[in-house]
């Protein structure tokens, strides 16, 4: 028989919307909004931004100019339209984002949210869902009822972080083989509780790469400001300048912005 998967969730800010994703988060990574994409059978290339033009070309989907010079080479399995120096792109069946120069703002990893909701219709009406295995590319299939296995606890106060989710696999004798608590901490960021338990040294936060203005509290920040005359916003783009150049890092701010954009008005 089949092993079980059940989500218990404590009180979280939109509680439904996570656990009903979370059966999603083992198969598909989930960041790129619904874009149409273009049928493989028109080849009349279509307006976008800065005068290119999406065009089908050899079977792959490119970009060309006015001048009908190919800009972007063609290459995509599909492609959308460009909206604020972005396009959505499909390339080895995963979606990413490109600017107007060809350049992966976003590397293709991601599934186009449309196709993440027929995967979690899926589920819902089969009450199966595939395991990620590092032995199996294939993944293990467990049962899961979306009506019974995912348990809405109000009576359960998070004392770790409030977004708690809390993950149980069972065998067919109902005996607990895995049992992990994970949290939604923000900006799009999981941590599991072991992570979140574990305590840093004087309470401070190790920074992987040190920048121009190092801190580890908000007093350190807050000091740091005062001293300089400058603003939080102004310490925190200083040390991104020392990880990559700035223009990369309004280009990822920027696709941040438009990903969360296209995602409301899905």
């Amino acid at each position: 028989m089949l092993p079980n998967l059940k989500f218990i969730v404590g009180c979280m800010g939109g509680a439904v919307f996570a656990s009903t994703l979370s059966p999603l988060s083992s198969q598909a990574q989930i960041a790129v909004p619904s874009v149409p994409p273009a049928t493989a059978s028109s080849t009349a290339p279509r307006p976008i931004a800065k005068s290119l033009f999406r065009a089908f070309i050899q079977g792959k989907y490119g970009f060309i100019n006015a001048a009908g010079a190919v800009v972007i080479a063609p290459q995509f399995e599909e492609a959308s339209d460009f909206s604020e120096g972005f396009a959505a792109v499909k390339s080895n069946g995963k979606w990413g984002y490109i600017n107007s120069t060809g350049q992966w703002i976003a590397p293709p990893k991601y599934t186009q949210a449309d196709e993440a909701e027929k995967a979690f219709l899926k589920v819902k009406k089969t009450a199966k869902i595939t395991l990620k295995s590092k032995l199996n590319d294939a993944g293990h299939a467990v049962y899961f009822d979306f009506t019974n296995d995912i348990r809405l606890r109000g009576d359960i106060i998070p004392t770790v972080h409030p977004n708690e989710m809390r993950l149980v696999l069972y065998d067919a004798d109902d005996v607990s083989l895995l049992d992990e608590t994970y949290y939604s901490v923000g900006g799009g960021f999981i941590a599991s509780a072991k992570q979140l338990l574990k305590k840093s040294k004087d309470d401070l936060i190790d920074l992987p790469v040190s920048g121009v203005y190092k801190f580890g509290s908000a007093r350190d920040l807050l000091n740091i400001a005062k001293e300089e005359g400058i603003s939080i916003a102004d310490i925190i783009m200083c040390n991104e300048d020392s990880r990559r150049p700035r223009e990369q890092t309004h280009e990822r701010l920027d696709h941040i912005w438009h990903v969360m954009n296209e995602c409301m008005e899905r």
